[in-house]
């Protein structure tokens, strides 16, 4: 199983936010661009970057350091891509794969041209509050069809919001439960705190998971963590 370390962008400043809230925002004092280089000297050879300010407005607004981070390492990101333009400027300069939610969910002749022209170079997004998909930065709850939209999809990144940034444990049923309903990878998000928390991932069957809290506050040593799930 690969592990993913998180680079969450607010205002150009890593942050995460506790169960996606802007109200519950914690701050760390560590240059992105830093920050990318530790992980990559620990082993990480893939980075998850989310533009948050995108995520809630539908505007990236951290492309400058986006563009940094993806001429030096391999990055997948995420937060606030809607359009056909914003996907090719961002594998323009080198992102790796591309993050959808909203835009993935509401808008299906979006949904259906992403996935004739970007197969392999798209991952969607399934953010769940209470065992429902959210959108818009995790702001407004949807019906959408799980099996509707991971179709012609490889990877789906699936988050548990609840679980966020609250060193929990991740849900292991709800990941289960996905898998169910598509033949994608599935990369697992929220709630990573500990090696155990890892294991069980890949034991539930995750190609990949998501970790940020955990080893921004030196909780998870990235390291060892990749030696384990190897």
């Amino acid at each position: 199983m690969k592990i993913i370390p998180a680079i969450d962008l607010l205002n150009g400043k890593c942050v995460r936010l506790i169960q996606g809230s802007l109200s519950k925002e914690i701050d760390y004092v560590i240059d992105p661009i830093k920050l990318a280089e530790n992980y990559s000297k620990l082993g990480a050879d893939l980075l998850h970057v989310v533009d948050l300010n995108g995520a809630f407005s539908g505007n990236m607004q951290n492309f400058q350091i986006i563009s940094k981070l993806a001429s030096k390492y391999n990055i997948q990101v995420g937060g606030g891509v809607r359009s056909i333009e914003i996907i090719e400027k961002l594998l323009a300069i080198g992102v790796k794969k591309v993050v959808l939610g909203t835009a993935l969910i509401d808008n299906k002749e979006f949904a259906n041209e992403v996935k004739r022209k970007y197969s392999n170079k798209i991952i969607a997004a399934l953010d769940f509050r209470n065992g429902k998909i959210t959108t818009s930065g995790w702001t407004i709850t949807s019906d959408a069809d799980v099996y509707v939209i991971c179709d012609g999809i490889e990877e789906v990144l699936v988050t548990d919001i609840t679980k966020d940034g609250m060193l929990s444990g991740p849900n292991i049923e709800m990941i289960k439960s996905v898998q169910t309903k598509t033949n994608a990878r599935i990369i697992a998000s929220g709630g990573v705190s500990s090696v155990e928390d890892l294991i069980g991932l890949k034991k539930a069957g995750a190609y990949a998971a998501i970790v940020g809290r955990s080893l921004l506050e030196g909780k998870l040593n990235l390291s060892n963590a990749i030696k384990a799930v190897k």
